[in-house]
């Protein structure tokens, strides 16, 4: 599914991660330092349904075209027209040819799952 740049800006981003630094200490007055990595949370710990949807910060969205994933979605070129027959003799050169698809830059799409 393509997206426009705002749309996605919308959507969870599952490469992100947001940091949490935590800190304790333990009977003996000992501090531990740690933290973990996560990208989405519960809302509540039982269930998720549409009125209980998981929590993720706006760290862990998608950032669209700043991102090394994005891929904007393909159109296609009217100015392309077949040449000729592939594969004819004498081969035909195809180089100068104008593209059949041409860049869409107002959607594009992650391309971490492959093409929509």
């Amino acid at each position: 599914m393509t997206h426009t740049e705002e749309e996605a800006r919308e959507l969870w981003c599952p490469q992100s991660r947001v940091l949490t630094h935590t800190s304790a200490q333990d009977g003996k007055g000992r501090t531990y330092e740690g933290g973990y990595a996560w990208n989405r949370a519960p809302n509540t710990f039982d269930r998720h349904d549409e009125d209980n949807p998981p929590y993720i910060p706006h760290a862990a969205g998608c950032v669209a075209s700043k991102c090394m994933m994005w891929r904007w979605a393909q159109k296609p070129n009217p100015d392309w027209r077949p040449s000729g027959a592939m594969g004819t003799w004498p081969m035909q050169d195809h180089r100068n040819d104008p593209p059949m698809y041409l860049e869409d830059t107002t959607r594009g799409y992650c391309g971490l799952g492959g093409r929509p």
